[in-house]
């Protein structure tokens, strides 16, 4: 809103006073809607193909890599990524809903529900940080970049596929199998 006030005084012959205010309105200012977050990662829904590996449905595959360049427009991958994921709860049917954090992308946790494996594609140069808590028991297979990587591997099975970074690799309470890089 705009407002004006006048105020005039003649001092001829006593006092006379014109006066008043104006009230414009000119519309409100709102500020613009937020983009919504960057997709940090996706549950597939059918088979979703991960460095020449084919995954079934059910699927959660981090956006890291190729994956960060195709699926988080306007947010490129990161020289340094650290995921973090925890449960929220086993289903009925052995899939759980995780809750997955990547601070230097999207400050909050975000659902992911009717998992039944975790994959890390190929992070590139980035140097990763995965940290699956071990109360997650659906398998996890694991790409590694070529970059500084370390990898918690949870309460399940799982395939670390290296490359020719400096890999880290902390097994959880389930088998681990190997497939070494150069690096």
């Amino acid at each position: 809103s705009v407002w004006a006030g006048i105020r005039i005084s003649l001092g001829i012959f006593g006092h006379i006073n014109i006066g008043g205010t104006v009230h414009i309105h000119l519309g409100t200012l709102n500020s613009p809607t937020p983009p919504p977050p960057p997709p940090i990662a996706q549950v597939s829904s059918g088979t979703v193909t991960v460095n020449g590996q084919d995954f079934g449905s059910g699927t959660l595959v981090l956006n890291l890599g190729q994956f960060a360049t195709d699926d988080r427009t306007n947010y490129p991958p990161e020289s340094d990524e650290t995921y973090t994921i925890t449960i929220k709860s086993v289903n009925g049917d052995g899939s759980e809903d995780v809750l997955v954090t990547a601070p230097g992308i999207y400050g909050q946790a975000v659902e992911y529900d009717n998992v039944k494996e975790i994959v890390v594609p190929n992070a590139g140069t980035s140097n990763t940080t995965i940290q699956i808590d071990n109360t997650i028991t659906i398998p996890v297979v694991v790409f590694a970049g070529s970059g500084t990587n370390q990898f918690n591997l949870g309460g399940g099975t799982a395939t670390v596929n290296g490359t020719s970074g400096n890999d880290t690799v902390f097994g959880g309470n389930g088998a681990v199998t190997f497939n070494a890089g150069s690096g």
